[in-house]
Parts: C-alpha cells; structure tokens; sequence
C-alpha cells in the first residue's frame, strides 16, 4: 500500500509494484506476485487504538455459548497446508504456514488484557492446533505468566490429540471449533478435506475426554452429494454430539479449486452473487436444486436446534443476560422473528437479532 500511494502521489509507473491489479486504459494490468512475509513478527500488532475499537467490544462476545462482556480475536499464523476446494485462504495466506513466535502472540494478549481489558479471545488461525509443540509452548508461557483468559480455536480433525487438548483446556481453551463438512466419506474426498467419518468420531471423542467443548460445521450442495450422502451427515452430526452445529451452503470463491471445477463444469451460478452463499440462498444447483437444498439446511438445524441453545437455556447467568438484552432491543426482536419465518431456522433468528444489536451498539458509541 505504501508503494502504491508513493506512485501514485509522485506520478509514477505502477507495473513494478508486485501484487496489485489496476486498469489502464480500459486494460486490466495484473503485476507479479507479491511474495509472502516469511517472518511475521516484523509485523506490529494491531493497531487498535486508531479504530474506535469499543464498538467491537459487545457482548455476548465471540465465543458461542460463553457470555464475555470483552473479547476480541487474535491471528497467530498464516497459512494453511490442507487442500480444501472451497476455501480461499490458499488464495490469501498460501500453502506454507508460517508462525508468529510465541513471545510475540503472548505480548499481544497481554496488551489486550492490560489496554483494552480483554477478557476472551477467538484465536482466527486456519488452524491453530498444527504443531503440538508449538501449542505446548503457548500454554506453557500462559501458565508462567498466570494470564487469566479464556480462548476458543479451530483445529484440524487431524490435529487431535488428548494430551495437547487436556493442556490447552487448563491453559484457559474452552472451545474448539472442527469443519466436518459431512458425513460422507465419499463427499469428504471430493473436497480434498483429508478426513473421514472414523477420524471425525475419534477427534470429537478426544475433545470430550479432554472437557473442551465443540463446535461443528457442515456444508450441503458439495460435489458429488446425494440423498444418501446428507443422510450420512445427519447420522454422523448425531454420532459425534457436538456442542454446537451450524450449516453452510457451500460456496465457490475466485481463485479456488472450487471455482474452476464450477466454471470447467458449467455450473449454474447466479449473476445476483450478493444474494447467495453460505447461509443466504445455495451458490450451485449441482444434485439439489435450491428449494431441496433450503429444505436440508432447514431440516438440519432444526434437528439440534435444541442441542445448539441447550447451553444458554440451562445456565441461569447467561439466560438472565441474554433475556435482557433481547428485551432491551425489541426491533432487533422483530428482525429475528422475521428472518426466522422466512427461513424457519431458529438460528437464524438469533442471528438476526445479533446483528442489529451489535449495529445499534456501534451507532450508540460512535455518537458518544
């Protein structure tokens, strides 16, 4: 950015700034690519304080499930070496990962808890549960320091392991969020996930001998997914018993595998793209067509919906909280209510709800 501003201020060719895209002409001019910050502790923190970072400060917070009045997230690595077709954080970050130290992903935690009295972070790395030893050395330095914080991450059904698990939940980890996808082997290797329905039982059982609780995500409308294919994924959804589920319409993005296989194939893919994608409308019409693949998602999470708010309705401190805070927004209740007969995903209620109270508490302090 600092080079592209220089050109342009001092009236110069912009063709050797590596990794930017601009017309000329009526000409779209793609330079070469930018190469990858190897050493990411060059990077400063966030600048935080030139936001007006409170009005991300809102509760209930990141973490699902865990009522935080002050959380915030943290991005320790970049890069991921999994090949997933849809996802387009190879597009962004590539292949390779490369790690913060720890030192300086633990200075960072520290100066949240210290400046912005930060008491829940949502760690947003692909996947953070990578190097066991690294994981290690991260809760190691949260014990030396006695930081008291609780965390969530995303992990790899890999990834799992109950030593490291065990550690990271005494080192303050309360979730961790797991893409199963589905519940079809078959569909699980058209996507390049590097799992199967074995490995996803196995890492949920892990996670729950550790005491950690879990997330899962599911996708419908994925190449190669029949009827028999989403019955696998409700099954399998119940076998693992997850804390919380949510569902996705899988959705191609420019750049990936997923993309290409679309364009190759001659997908149908709406031109009103603001309108679709992961829980608006279905992206493809691959097997399903639209109305079959709202009814699966419909039907999906409607199966554990229950299980998804069982959590807030039997903690009596986060119900009394939550009550009020619904109570408080009435119009927020109203959009929730009509998202909610629109799709008839209760979900998608709360949702819905969440979103404008969280616009009518940064409309609120940015006028204070």
């Amino acid at each position: 950015m600092l080079e592209l501003c220089t050109a342009i201020a001092e009236r110069k060719d912009r063709v050797h700034i590596r990794g930017i895209i601009y017309k000329e002409n009526g000409i779209f001019v793609k330079t070469a690519a930018r190469p990858y910050i190897e050493n990411l502790d060059e990077i400063p923190h966030p600048a935080r304080q030139m936001l007006n970072f409170e009005s991300y400060l809102v509760p209930p917070g990141i973490i699902r499930g865990h009522w935080s009045e002050r959380s915030t997230t943290i991005m320790t690595s970049r890069g991921c070496p999994f090949q997933c077709i849809w996802c387009g954080s190879q597009c962004t970050f590539g292949r390779k990962v490369r790690y913060r130290s720890v030192d300086n992903v633990i200075e960072e935690i520290e100066l949240l808890i210290r400046d912005h009295k930060i008491n829940a972070i949502w760690i947003v790395d692909d996947t953070f549960t990578l190097s066991k030893k690294r994981v290690s050395e991260f809760c190691d330095k949260i014990f030396a320091k006695n930081i008291k914080i609780v965390w969530g991450c995303q992990a790899h059904i890999k990834t799992a392991d109950l030593e490291m698990f065990k550690l990271m939940k005494k080192a303050g980890c309360i979730q961790l969020d797991f893409g199963v996808e589905s519940g079809s082997d078959k569909v699980l290797q058209e996507l390049k996930k590097d799992s199967n329905s074995m490995l996803i039982e196995k890492a949920f059982q892990i996670a729950r001998h550790a005491d950690l609780r879990t997330a899962a995500t599911f996708m419908f409308g994925s190449p190669g997914e029949k009827e028999k294919d989403v019955e696998l994924t409700f099954k399998l959804a119940k076998k693992i018993r997850p804390d919380f589920v949510s569902s996705f319409f899988i959705t191609p993005y420019p750049g990936t595998e997923f993309m290409t296989m679309v364009e190759k194939n001659n997908w149908e893919f709406p031109l009103n793209r603001h309108e679709i994608g992961l829980k608006k409308k279905p992206a493809l019409k691959i097997y399903f067509n639209e109305e079959q693949l709202l009814d699966i998602r419909k039907r999906f999470q409607k199966e554990f919906a229950f299980q998804n708010f069982a959590g807030v309705i039997l903690s009596p401190k986060f119900f009394f909280k939550a009550t009020i805070l619904a109570l408080s927004y009435p119009m927020g209740l109203l959009a929730g209510v009509k998202k909610f007969f629109k799709t008839k995903v209760i979900d998608d209620f709360f949702f819905e709800f969440l979103i404008y109270y969280t616009k009518q508490k940064q409309l609120v302090k940015k006028s204070i």
